[in-house]
């Protein structure tokens, strides 16, 4: 497990790319990474499953979930500048998060 806020070794970097490569990365199950729609795969040859999945080897102080809304909040704020210039297709496809107060 990584300790806040440490990259991924370089090690793990490789294994990843050599399985994008080879195409082993193609043929694993993923799951959905919540507020950026990202698909995560669960598995990688050679690479820690909890290193995969960044809410799983989070360990910091604060609270992961709220983290990555108030991240997800950021990014919509300074892409705002750049909407005019984006298609619709693009817009979609940034971060989803409530921007209403939590009650």
């Amino acid at each position: 497990m990584l300790t806040s806020p440490q990259r991924c070794p370089l090690k793990y970097t490789r294994a990843i790319l050599d399985a994008i490569h080879s195409g082993e990365l193609a043929n694993v199950e993923y799951e959905t990474y919540e507020t950026f729609g990202l698909s995560v795969p669960k598995t990688c040859p050679n690479v820690p499953d909890e290193l995969l999945n960044p809410a799983k080897s989070w360990n910091g102080t604060a609270d992961f979930k709220g983290e990555v809304e108030k991240l997800g909040k950021l990014f919509m704020e300074n892409f705002k500048k750049y909407e005019d210039q984006a298609t619709k297709e693009v817009i979609e496809s940034g971060p989803h998060v409530c921007c209403c107060p939590k009650h």
